[in-house]
């Protein structure tokens, strides 16, 4: 009874521990970052942030960013990414989504809209990070590199692991499959899965909303 007892106490001191580092010491931190943020947002552990001093992350109210395992059942495989990688590159989390050990670089834009969920793991790059040339990569290594913005709609869920390249709109309540590749635009209200992603049906709405058709 006894080590049960100092083992309730030691996990609500751990507990009390980590509020007090998300509310007191991370919101700071971000602050002195350059990212902004709105009333409400809660950040579980500590995202990494990689900002170009020309660009902006704005993170708008009552958002979650989860940036420690054990705060998601499907654990995490690394804190939360949030990078800007040039002059004027934006990346903009809409109000009361959800952000669980995802990976977000920004070259132009990647714009995520309010109540979108973007699963453990996930990748959303709108840029391929190098040029395909060889010759060019000899030459630079980064520089000529393709690069389009990303949108994602509202309501939107991204599964884990999950990958969205550049220049991809996902459409309002859209949902992409575990592990998804996602090189084309995504249908507002479409299950999509697979590599490439393509269209597996329509999400269903209430239970009322007619599914679609496999696609041949």
């Amino acid at each position: 009874m006894l080590s049960r007892n100092i083992l309730r106490i030691l996990f609500a001191t751990r507990a009390v521990l980590r509020l007090s580092l998300d509310r007191v010491v991370i919101a700071p931190l971000l602050r002195l970052l350059g990212v902004e943020f709105g009333k409400g947002c809660r950040f579980s552990g500590m995202p990494i942030v990689k900002r170009h001093p020309d660009s902006r992350i704005i993170v708008e109210r009552g958002v979650l960013v989860i940036s420690r395992g054990d705060e998601n059942p499907a654990t995490i495989p690394h804190r939360t990414m949030l990078s800007t990688l040039g002059k004027g590159a934006i990346i903009r989390i809409g109000a009361d989504a959800g952000i669980s050990g995802a990976s977000i670089a920004a070259s132009i834009a990647v714009e995520i809209g309010e109540r979108s969920q973007i699963g453990s793991g996930a990748m959303l790059w709108d840029t391929d990070f190098h040029p395909l040339d060889p010759d060019l990569r000899r030459a630079h290594r980064t520089a000529g590199a393709a690069q389009a913005p990303i949108r994602v709609g509202c309501d939107v869920f991204i599964g884990a692991r999950a990958i969205v390249l550049k220049g991809v709109t996902i459409g309002d309540g859209a949902v992409v499959g575990a592990g998804a590749v996602v090189a084309a635009d995504v249908p507002p209200g479409a299950l999509v899965a697979g590599n490439p992603a393509r269209v597996i049906r329509d999400v269903v709405r209430g239970g009322s909303r007619p599914l679609r058709p496999l696609e041949t």
